[in-house]
């Protein structure tokens, strides 16, 4: 760990000019600790800073980043928000954790070995979000699919057919992610592999679902059960 802070202390200098550092979570967690215990606030800002960029604030931020952590570790950094008030991490680093799904109980295994748990309170938020997230995402699905063809529609007579045909799978409930809490995976992926929508149709539909993402992310903390001071109305 004090290999972390000593990378963190020189971090602004040598890495910043380059963007986002080659450091884990677990450089991050070490640096927000010790900068916390021994009251380093420069430590803890320059950590929250490369944070903020995989777990943003902004709707084409979270669609366009290149870093992505494994979802286990927003573990950690719900816990990291709670001692730094760095609420701003929560929504998206929740909306990881529901990712998780039945392995959210297991935890994030630290590089030294020890386990971290989400507490009790922040449990019962993913446990609720993952619900509300799930339905928000069902609803979606159905709302795409019993759309008309587009204006452009080169099957006209028989798209119909296709958009129902993916309706009636939605409907059979076979398939398990169906019931999802990633609300932004791709619909369009899912109709792909039931039935053939013409490239206009496709088109719309991604058009259509992308608005819809646009206004779920803008909503985001509601959904998933946190509050945010200046979060992108």
């Amino acid at each position: 760990m004090i290999a972390f802070l000593l990378a963190g202390a020189y971090c602004n200098r040598l890495c910043s000019p380059f963007g986002i550092p080659e450091s884990s979570i677990h450089a991050f967690s070490a640096w927000i600790r010790l900068g916390y215990k021994y009251q380093i606030d420069g430590l803890i800002q320059e950590a929250l800073k490369y944070l903020r960029k995989v777990y943003p604030g902004d709707y084409y931020e979270y669609r366009e980043r290149t870093v992505v952590f494994q979802n286990e570790c927003a573990i950690s950094v719900v816990n990291l928000t709670r001692f730094t008030n760095a609420d701003y991490l929560l929504p998206v680093a929740f909306l990881d954790c529901c990712a998780l799904g039945a392995d959210l109980t297991k935890g994030f295994v630290r590089e030294d070995g020890q386990v971290e748990h989400l507490s009790s309170g922040d449990l019962g938020i993913c446990l609720n979000a993952q619900v509300k997230l799930a339905w928000k995402r069902a609803q979606l699905g159905f709302r795409l699919f019993s759309k008309p063809p587009s204006d452009g529609c080169v099957w006209e007579k028989d798209e119909p057919t296709a958009l129902r045909t993916v309706r009636q799978c939605l409907m059979k409930d076979e398939d398990p992610s169906i019931v999802s809490a990633r609300i932004f995976e791709p619909w369009i992926d899912f109709g792909e592999r039931y039935s053939i929508v013409c490239m206009y149709c496709k088109m719309a539909l991604q058009e259509h679902e992308e608005a819809y993402h646009r206004y779920f992310f803008k909503y985001l903390p509601e959904l998933v059960g946190v509050k945010v001071d200046g979060w992108e109305r």
